[in-house]
């Protein structure tokens, strides 16, 4: 839907009777939304009766709380009951879509009444539908099937000719012709023009007409007693973009009893609540960004494969750079890990300033705990650390969105199941869980089997499972366990970074010992 982004700045002089309203619960109603929507119907991309293709519009019947969608690629309606049952109302359950009468092809409307008939706006068949309630076919109310521009033609559902008209509620398919009520002066950002007129809603007691205009990314508010009153309510005419006061594809539209205008706002992925007399929207659904909900993910992935580049990427994208709160967490099994997962994320969100701690253990828990307190973005963790830092309350979960598991097998291997368990019981239920591990082992599936919610799954061939480039050597001991024993003599073989170097320097003053430099000859050391 994200066809073009105008980036634009707008300086609107607010007139007097115009309204500013900051949040929805100063509007009429002192309405109040949710954050987070839930999803009632729809269950991926198909055909079954759960499921939609391309939904266009829905109507919610005000009396019995019924539910119905256009669904337009399956080229049918769905109706969902308040109890969750979903029938198909009109057009056929198995998506076939055709010109006859008892087929739909593209259906973008629809519109019921309390006895669940239907009135659907059959967008390619140039023609509408009134469907009763169980019908097995529906019958013609407007249109003749044809593309044209007479009066008893539709173009798209009279969307491509730039205009509204009424139709008597009785119908003859040779003399029916409808009346031109709003627009017919031709495609135009003037309050006299429409342009794409793809939402619809009388306003009765006040007998306006509200129309939302793709193409010109506005909303035209017109008066019905006389053919001359109207005027641009929403939105700037030919000026799309996505601060407050603009619009960008705005298609379905709806108004409550308190006069508050309700805007699909589609091209912005948000819903736009404009009280009365403002010229500014409040968002009260959607982000501004395209999406459909983070999946839990699991991924089976071989060490050296760019993974954890892979999901920082992942994390920094799904940040909110203007909250400095815990946004993202990450569980490794060792504190080596932790630091490195830690530098590659400051690498790669330097430009947008984000924040980042590793919470690994080997300093005082208070220093841990003041670091935590200037509210990073993101946490690199080992479990141990992490599970006393949330117990303690000194890591607040509530805005976590992102819970990364990276090598998952090697962390469970460890015994700390109980403990792992624990965290995830700490996070909030909404929080998308990755989960990277090199195998699929039992453990691994019982975390994916209690924490994870359908995951996606991202998985290699056994046969992928051995690299062939990489060459792989074994040393033969006699036996593998501590070196030096008394009176024994050995060799300590220490595999060490540059970072490490520090260290190791503290532990040969520490013992008051050399330890050497491995030469590449390991029959030297014998």
């Amino acid at each position: 839907m994200l066809r073009y982004l105008l980036c634009l700045s707008v300086i609107i002089v607010g007139n007097e009777g115009q309204s500013f309203y900051k949040d929805s619960s100063e509007c009429p109603g002192n309405l109040k939304w949710s954050t987070t929507g839930i999803t009632i119907i729809g269950n991926g991309y198909g055909k079954r009766s759960d499921q939609l293709q391309y939904p266009e519009g829905l109507f919610i019947e005000p009396k019995k709380k019924i539910l119905y969608v256009a669904d337009a690629s399956n080229n049918r309606i769905q109706k969902r009951y308040p109890s969750g049952e979903i029938k198909t109302a009109a057009g056929q359950a198995n998506g076939a879509g055709g010109s006859t009468p008892n087929k739909l092809y593209s259906p973008g409307h629809v519109f019921a009444d309390e006895n669940e008939n239907l009135f659907v706006a059959d967008m390619m068949n140039q023609r509408i539908q009134y469907w009763e309630k169980d019908a097995k076919h529906g019958k013609t109310v407007a249109g003749n099937g044809s593309d044209g521009s007479a009066l008893n033609e539709f173009n798209l559902a009279d969307l491509d000719n730039e205009r509204i008209t009424r139709w008597a509620s009785t119908y003859d398919p040779k003399t029916s012709a409808g009346t031109i009520i709003a627009g017919g002066n031709g495609a135009g950002l003037n309050p006299y023009q429409l342009n794409a007129p793809t939402g619809l809603y009388l306003d009765e007691p006040n007998n306006i007409l509200y129309i939302s205009n793709e193409e010109s990314h506005s909303v035209t508010q017109w008066e019905m007693d006389t053919y001359g009153n109207r005027n641009i309510y929403a939105g700037i005419p030919g000026r799309p973009g996505n601060s407050p006061a603009q619009l960008m594809g705005p298609e379905g539209l709806t108004l409550d009893k308190y006069g508050n205008l309700y805007i699909t706002d589609c091209m912005n992925h948000r819903i736009q609540m404009f009280c009365p007399n403002s010229v500014y929207g409040i968002t009260i659904a959607g982000t501004g960004q395209i999406g459909n909900g983070n999946y839990d993910v699991i991924v089976q992935a071989q060490s050296g494969t760019g993974k954890t580049k892979t999901f920082i990427l992942a994390v920094l994208q799904q940040l909110d750079v203007d909250c400095k709160d815990y946004q993202a967490l990450i569980l490794v099994p060792t504190r080596e890990l932790a630091q490195r997962i830690h530098r590659v994320v400051l690498a790669l969100g330097e430009y947008i300033n984000v924040t980042c701690h590793a919470c690994t253990g080997g300093v005082n828990v208070r220093e841990d705990m003041k670091c935590l307190e200037a509210n990073v973005q993101v946490v690199v963790s080992i479990s141990g650390r992490i599970y006393d830092m949330l117990k303690r309350s000194a890591l607040r979960s509530e805005n976590i969105k992102m819970f990364i598991f990276d090598k998952a097998d090697e962390l469970l291997s460890r015994g700390f199941n109980e403990q792992i368990y624990d965290v995830f019981t700490m996070m909030p239920e909404n929080v998308q869980v990755i989960l990277l591990s090199i195998t699929m082992l039992a453990d691994v599936l019982e975390v994916a089997t209690k924490f994870m919610n359908n995951p996606v799954k991202i998985l290699f061939n056994r046969e992928e499972q051995t690299l062939e480039d990489i060459r792989q050597f074994y040393v033969t001991a006699l036996s593998i366990g501590r070196s030096g024993r008394f009176d024994r003599k050995g060799a300590a073989i220490n595999v060490v970074t540059n970072n490490d170097r520090h260290i190791l320097r503290d532990i040969e003053q520490f013992y008051n010992a050399q330890i050497q430099e491995m030469s590449l000859d390991s029959a030297d050391l014998i």
